[in-house]
């Protein structure tokens, strides 16, 4: 988490990448 907050800066970006994940996590 920290380290994609790094990465993007964006709360949006931050917000989708998590989104995405927690996706793919309960696929």
């Amino acid at each position: 988490l920290v380290i994609w907050e790094c990465e993007t800066k964006d709360t949006e970006s931050l917000k989708t990448r998590i989104t995405e994940f927690l996706e793919d996590e309960s696929t």
